[in-house]
């Protein structure tokens, strides 16, 4: 989907967990192995951004604590110069 290892997801994952910026919500069982920790936003923070920089634009989008795109006011898209 991402592209991501999952090793890659876990460090990123964990170092929002030690920020405070998701918290445990839960558990839910498996079929097999350990049981999935379901994550969820800290309701504390009121916003969580994200920067995907590709190699001919950076996006940038602001979410609200319910996991919602905040308004287009919150979101920026610029194609970056070739060469």
């Amino acid at each position: 989907m991402t592209g991501l290892s999952s090793a890659t997801v876990t460090n990123v994952m964990s170092a929002l967990l030690a920020e405070g910026v998701v918290v445990e919500a839960g558990v839910e069982e498996s079929d097999g192995g350990r049981p999935r920790v379901l994550l969820r936003v800290n309701g504390n923070h009121r916003l969580v951004g994200g920067v995907d920089v590709g190699e001919t634009r950076v996006r940038v989008e602001l979410f609200s604590r319910f996991t919602r795109p905040t308004t287009n006011q919150g979101s920026s898209s610029t194609q970056l110069p070739k060469g």
